[in-house]
């Protein structure tokens, strides 16, 4: 993170909307401290600001998406949907 500011980022398929975590096919963690999906926020991971280094792994093997904060992993966020 560079500025200071809001940021949510994650990942997301081809066709979802670009707003990441607000539909079914993205996920997204936000600088609040929230991960979401289809639009269902939940704590995780805890807040993030600029001088943070934040990182996404998708794992298609254990069908699970997981954030880090500065290498530190936080554990999954997510499961994949077999449909996915």
């Amino acid at each position: 993170v560079t500025d200071d500011g809001l940021v949510r980022f994650g990942c997301s398929t081809a066709d979802a909307a670009l707003n990441v975590g607000t539909d079914k096919k993205s996920f997204g963690y936000g600088g609040t401290g929230m991960k979401s999906s289809a639009g269902n926020y939940e704590k995780y991971g805890g807040m993030f600001a600029k001088g943070d280094v934040m990182g996404c792994t998708i794992d298609r093997q254990a069908m699970a998406i997981r954030f880090s904060k500065n290498g530190a992993p936080l554990g999954n966020a997510f499961s994949i949907p077999p449909s996915l």
